[in-house]
C-alpha cells in the first residue's frame, strides 16, 4: 500500500468502522503524536459520526508525510481487516491506472 499519503482515503471507507472504532482511532493517532489534544477532542465533541469521521479526514489529511502510515498502522493493529483491505485493494487499482499511462 502506497504509504505516503492520506489524499486516497474516501469518507465512505471510514463509515464501516463502528462507533467504538471512532475513540479508539482518534485515541492512537494521539498516542503516536499524529493528532494533537484539540484535534483529539475536536473529533470526539463532533455532534454526529459523519461529522466526527469528516474532522479526522481532515485533520489526518494536514498532519503531515507521517500521518498516513501511521493510520494505516493504526487500522492494521487495530484489527480492522475489512478497512485495510479495502485500501491495498484501491491502492493497486491506483497503481494499476499509473501502469497503463
Amino acid at each position: 500500500m502506497q504509504k505516503q499519503s492520506s489524499e486516497h482515503i474516501p469518507g465512505e471507507h471510514m463509515a464501516i468502522l463502528q462507533p467504538h472504532h471512532d475513540y479508539m482511532l482518534v485515541h492512537s493517532m494521539f498516542s503516536k503524536e499524529i493528532f494533537s489534544l484539540d484535534d483529539k477532542e475536536q473529533v470526539l465533541k463532533a455532534d454526529t459520526r459523519r461529522n466526527k469521521m469528516a474532522i479526522f479526514l481532515s485533520i489526518l489529511y494536514h498532519s503531515g508525510p507521517n500521518a498516513y502510515p501511521v493510520f494505516y498502522e493504526c487500522l492494521q493493529k487495530g484489527g480492522h481487516v475489512q478497512m485495510v483491505k479495502r485500501f491495498d485493494d484501491q491502492d493497486k487499482q491506483n497503481r494499476s491506472k499509473i501502469d497503463l499511462k
